[in-house]
């Protein structure tokens, strides 16, 4: 195969991201964009078209796109209450020979717990599909760079680093049903913390090991609401949303902490602290990195 054809299923915020940071990815175009709201279909696909990542033709109906033949993989960047459907669709088209696809990728999160995201993952397999995870923060030049020197300097003068903290921060969701744990699943830590976890977790692994070589010991996790379901920001919330969403009544966590003791290959024990929030006041998006070894430190800071 000299190139992959990628078909999106949804087209909304997530999805244009997506779109964004294709120009930078080799032996791949988008063929094909599904959404039953065509307007919204085909507006990403002229982005698509416009930066030069391919021609997608745009579906109304998912069976006629996983039935294409221009459509090798596809990327679910659709809303977290309609996965589980999604990949029924997908694992039944594939089972019964109606559609070519080789694999599927999914946006964060998986799923909205614990039990849908293992059905999901037993449906993809059961299909016989090849199936990733949609990470980004550990492929970020500064992260990749960090990691590189910490390694190369910081580790073999003197002993490895057993410390990284990780922080994603802004003001919360665009769309309505991000704010509705019913339908998202939960508040900021579904929705962020598995790339502070991840990016933590890739700055303290040794790059001459593989991923297995941490293993974690212990977690601890907390979540409160520190913004939103407090006077005047859940007025502010509903008014934004003409009334979809009510903080006042039906919560979510905008702050989640997690801690992660993890052992190593050599037997030494390393902390991973991460920490996700949707009460970030300041220019958009924050990440933030650290780690801390015996005789060095390293920070990075998107702002």
């Amino acid at each position: 195969m000299d190139k992959l054809r990628v078909g999106f299923i949804g087209s909304g915020f997530a999805a244009r991201f997506h779109i964004l940071g294709w120009v930078g990815v080799r032996n791949a175009e988008i063929t094909a964009i599904y959404n039953i709201r065509e307007k919204s279909a085909r507006e990403l696909a002229s982005l698509a078209e416009n930066l030069g990542v391919g021609k997608p033709k745009v579906y109304t109906d998912i069976f006629d796109m996983l039935s294409s033949k221009s459509v090798d993989a596809v990327w679910i960047v659709n809303p977290n209450f309609v996965r589980l459907d999604t990949v029924k669709s997908i694992a039944e088209e594939a089972k019964q020979g109606r559609s070519d696809l080789i694999g599927v990728c999914c946006e964060k999160p998986l799923a909205r717990n614990v039990d849908e995201a293992e059905t999901l993952v037993k449906l993809i397999e059961g299909a016989g599909l090849l199936h990733g995870y949609l990470e980004n923060q550990v492929f970020m030049p500064s992260v990749v760079k960090g990691r590189d020197i910490l390694w190369r300097y910081g580790a073999k003068y003197t002993k490895r680093p057993y410390l990284a903290r990780a922080a994603e921060e802004h003001g919360g969701p665009h769309s309505s049903w991000f704010w509705n744990a019913r339908l998202s699943g939960g508040g900021v830590m579904l929705d962020m913390m598995c790339h502070s976890l991840e990016a933590a977790r890739f700055l303290l692994s040794n790059p001459d090991e593989p991923k297995s070589s941490l293993k974690p010991r212990t977690v601890y996790g907390e979540i409160a609401s520190l913004k939103w379901a407090h006077e005047p920001y859940s007025s502010m919330l509903k008014d934004r949303f003409r009334g979809e969403v009510d903080y006042s009544k039906e919560p979510a966590e905008d702050y989640a902490l997690a801690v992660v003791t993890y052992e190593a290959e050599d037997g030494s024990l390393l902390i991973s602290e991460t920490r996700t929030s949707w009460s970030f006041t300041g220019p958009a998006l924050r990440l933030s990195f650290e780690v801390l070894g015996p005789e060095y430190s390293m920070s990075i800071n998107t702002l």
